[in-house]
């Protein structure tokens, strides 16, 4: 995904098998500036790993390498995954998933962005003092209509 998509502002996502470490399907050719839109086979792949057992791990790219976005959230509770995974070409990795906690769609946008302009913050403050962050971190999201 990140050779796939260097120097764009596209994003690629691959479904794994949690059980098995198979590709259940690839979505790549997503042609919306920092976004995926899930096409009617990617649905249809999605559907059939549910209706098979089969545990999705979902894997993106987040080409300004930003924490994992609201929609990020969305999607892993919508479509049941059991993690969510956002690599950004930065090589900044976060994990994401559901707690059996629920949050409004307000309050899910609302700490999403204090968290992502905290985070922010503090990346732009260790790269101007040429401090490396390693590491991942781990979001749990869960919405209630």
């Amino acid at each position: 995904m990140l050779k796939h998509r260097n120097g764009t502002n596209f994003e690629d996502i691959h479904f794994i098998d949690a059980d098995t470490g198979d590709i259940i399907h690839k979505l790549d050719t997503c042609n919306i500036p920092n976004g995926v839109d899930y096409d009617d086979e990617t649905k249809k792949a999605i559907a059939d790993a549910r209706k098979a057992g089969r545990r999705i791990i979902a894997v993106h790219n987040h080409p300004g390498g930003l924490p994992p976005t609201l929609d990020d959230g969305v999607s892993a509770y919508n479509n049941d995954y059991v993690m969510g995974v956002s690599v950004g070409h930065n090589l900044e990795v976060f994990s994401y998933g559901k707690t059996d906690y629920s949050y409004s769609k307000k309050e899910c946008k609302e700490l999403h962005g204090l968290i992502s302009n905290a985070l922010r913050f503090e990346l732009n403050l260790m790269m101007k003092y040429g401090i490396l962050l390693l590491g991942s971190m781990e979001w749990r999201f869960s919405v209630n209509e």
